[in-house]
């Protein structure tokens, strides 16, 4: 009798122990699981801020910009149903509600500035509108973006490409031109002429933006054949002075 209590005692502890084992496990791997889609969605979030700094500098626009910042708050609100505890992450969609409303009041906190200030930069300034442009579609592959707005704004973001890449080549122009590098200068020149010529996008002040593109090279060149005819003929003067001296030399 008593090894049967003993057997059933044991047994119940077993039991029990194993029940609060399972819990604890599934415990622990529910709060893995919502650690590992806090961090997800952070990234996220992380990659359309990235994403919405490059448009508020760039794009005088705000239907995307705006899209944009709709999607940062559905992730925000995600967080903060994952982890209503967190007073930081409910700080942060507070911000984000109040960015909503500058941007629906067509405010921003910043200037417009569509030249980059390298190559670098304007690459990132590249990957960033590319990036962008994948956001509307997988919006419109999820039936978010009607197909005629889809279109307006990727045609809208083609534009904004070509006129961030044209306006870093003439503001990096024009420092070289500052430097007094003119070959460089005229370079930069030359590249935002033919981004101009070859990109299919037709706007009024387009054509006559190359005219004064096409002009502008062609000051430069006659400034550089100047620069480099006086060059010649200081390095002449300065041979034909040194041979004379040589003459006189040898004569003596």
């Amino acid at each position: 009798m008593l090894s049967i209590i003993t057997f059933t005692i044991l047994g119940t502890i077993f039991i029990a122990s194993a029940i609060f084992s399972g819990l604890a496990y599934r415990k622990q791997q529910a709060l893995s699981f919502r650690k590992s889609q806090i961090r997800q969605i952070k990234s996220r979030i992380d990659s359309l801020k990235d994403n919405l700094s490059m448009l508020l500098r760039v794009d005088k626009e705000y239907q995307l910009i705006q899209l944009i910042q709709e999607q940062i708050i559905l992730f925000s609100k995600k967080l903060t149903d994952l982890a209503p505890e967190d007073e930081a992450l409910l700080r942060q969609l507070d911000e984000e509600l109040k960015l909503a409303d500058l941007f629906e009041n067509k405010n921003r906190p910043n200037d417009i500035r569509q030249a980059m200030d390298n190559d670098q930069e304007l690459s990132i300034a590249n990957f960033q509108l590319v990036q962008a442009a994948k956001f509307l579609n997988k919006h419109k592959k999820q039936g978010r973006i009607p197909q005629g707005k889809y279109s307006e704004l990727i045609l809208h973001l083609q534009r904004l490409t070509l006129d961030v890449d044209v306006a870093s080549h003439i503001a990096q122009a024009d420092r070289y031109i500052a430097a007094n590098d003119r070959i460089i200068a005229q370079s930069h020149l030359k590249q935002a002429k033919e981004t101009l010529r070859t990109n299919p996008i037709d706007y009024p002040e387009k054509a006559e933006l190359m005219k004064d593109l096409g002009d502008r090279i062609k000051s430069l060149q006659r400034n550089i054949s100047i620069v480099q005819e006086t060059s010649d003929t200081k390095r002449t003067t300065n041979h034909a002075v040194i041979d004379k001296n040589n003459v006189k030399k040898k004569q003596f």
